[in-house]
């Protein structure tokens, strides 16, 4: 009976609840937003600003809303991930390596702290495979790699790159002397340091590999000071205190045993790997060498001279550039002969051919003294370039000019430097020539043109330091 009342007074209480509720809730619509306008695929360089302006928002009620935005990169298959901008639209920083990376943006309503999402694709393209790079020495001897990106127009010198892109690696190494580029892969040669010749990949600036003492073929004792590198389709080869040392880039990349009992001080190296030989030239019998292997393709068998060449009392004096028309199958080593003060212009050609059934190829290897003329060069010339027409030296702080034959008249061709000439490259073209000066202090690298003399066509870069060597990376747009 107690329970039964207290039961009936309840739903009484509950009654009189619900008919004093008169349905005063407050149904509010949610202000809810949709993303759309990004495309798939986005693309930007690496240390270049990804721009993003294309995202739209539609509001369900009103659009004076409080947003928070975040831009995120995410590299795929790993938790690892960005924020690389906080704008509307996207200004973001990108130093993300190559690759391709999820990413998306995030729009949160700080309001009731909804968020929308909108995803994409990115993709993060190296700045470093068509570019000018430039190797230079600090004043306490210490290598700096640098480069001006060639494929957008009036960039600027981005200088010492390799410790950023290789951390814990410490610097470069020192007292360098070299850089070139062969086969999708840069090469450093420095004389100092724990690493004297390197391997560095040009879509990462990171280090691939690196060569010592330590890593010349076992049994080897003895210093390695490498002077001059080279490397072609036949393998390789390092200078190093007139001895040579094969290098086989397309297996570990051991130095073999060098070939000693000379004195090197030039090597020209084949483009063809069906080529079974290398030419040098010995200061001590002063004779141009012919280098042959024999069945192991990374030693050599025979050393022979080339008798034809009469180069008695010649001492090595440069090297022209390479023709790019030959396919770089032609040397032009320069010797110089003190007593009689004439310079000495040889061209070596290393190639060869199939026959027509393509069954045998055919190799071809000639030699000759194209020119002697009264010395151009002098002990302040570093550089020689030659294309088609003309011989470009240097000397001292000019550059001169003059035409393929012993009574050709000197031309100066461009006298405007600040500095002294340290070296010079062409473009692939060659209708350009890239020249780096040194005034004790700061370097400075002139773009003059090859056709037009005292054409100057771009304000000099400059950088502390000296510009010792350059190279041509890549396809260049500018």
């Amino acid at each position: 009976m107690k329970i039964r009342y207290i039961i009936t007074s309840l739903l009484l209480v509950l009654g009189i609840a619900c008919s004093d509720d008169q349905g005063n809730y407050d149904y509010r619509e949610l202000n809810t937003i949709t993303l759309d306008g990004l495309v798939k695929d986005y693309y930007v360089d690496q240390y270049d600003t990804l721009k993003i302006n294309d995202l739209n928002m539609n509001f369900a009620l009103d659009s004076n809303v409080d947003l928070a935005f975040e831009w995120v990169v995410k590299t795929k298959n790993k938790d690892t991930r960005r924020v690389v901008s906080t704008d509307h639209f996207c200004n973001g920083y990108i130093t993300e390596a190559p690759g391709g990376y999820d990413a998306w943006v995030c729009v949160t309503d700080r309001s009731n702290d909804l968020k929308y999402y909108q995803e994409f694709n990115l993709t993060v393209n190296s700045p470093f495979q068509n570019a000018l790079y430039v190797l230079s020495e600090t004043a306490d001897g210490s290598a700096v790699l640098s480069l001006q990106r060639r494929d957008k127009e009036n960039a600027p010198l981005q200088i010492d790159l390799f410790e950023g892109e290789n951390p814990g690696l410490g610097q470069l190494g020192k007292k360098p002397i070299q850089i070139s580029y062969y086969w999708g892969d840069v090469y450093a040669v420095c004389q100092k340091g724990e690493r004297k010749l390197l391997k560095i990949n040009p879509k990462t600036l990171q280090l691939q590999q690196y060569w010592d003492e330590s890593t010349i073929d076992e049994g080897y004792v003895g210093s390695f000071v490498p002077e001059f590198f080279t490397n072609d389709m036949g393998g390789g080869m390092v200078l190093s205190e007139g001895k040579l040392f094969l290098f086989n880039y397309m297996s570990n990349g051991t130095l073999y045993f060098p070939v000693e009992g000379y004195n090197f001080s030039w090597v020209g190296t084949n483009p063809s790997m069906s080529t079974s030989y290398y030419y040098a030239y010995d200061e001590d019998s002063q004779t141009f060498k012919k280098l042959e292997k024999g069945n192991n393709p990374l030693l050599f068998s025979k050393v022979s001279t080339v008798e034809e060449l009469n180069t008695t009392g010649q001492t090595y004096w440069t090297q022209g550039a390479k023709v790019a028309s030959d396919y770089e199958k032609t040397r032009y080593p320069v010797l110089y002969d003190q007593v009689t003060g004439m310079e000495h212009y040889y061209e070596i050609y290393c190639g060869g051919e199939y026959n027509e059934d393509y069954t045998e190829y055919l190799e071809i290897f000639e030699y000759s003294e194209i020119m002697s003329r009264q010395a151009v060069l002098d002990e302040n010339s570093v550089c020689l370039l030659s294309n088609a027409n003309y011989w470009y030296a240097s000397k001292g702080n000019k550059i001169v000019r003059y035409f393929f034959s012993a009574t050709s008249e000197v031309k100066d061709w461009f006298t405007n430097f600040k500095g002294e000439v340290t070296n010079m490259i062409f473009d692939s073209k060659e209708d350009r020539i890239f020249v780096a000066t040194f005034d004790g202090t700061k370097s400075y690298i002139y773009e003059i043109s090859a056709v037009e003399s005292e054409e100057q066509l771009n304000a000099p870069l400059e950088l502390t330091g000296k510009v010792v060597s350059m190279c041509v990376v890549g396809k260049w747009m500018y």
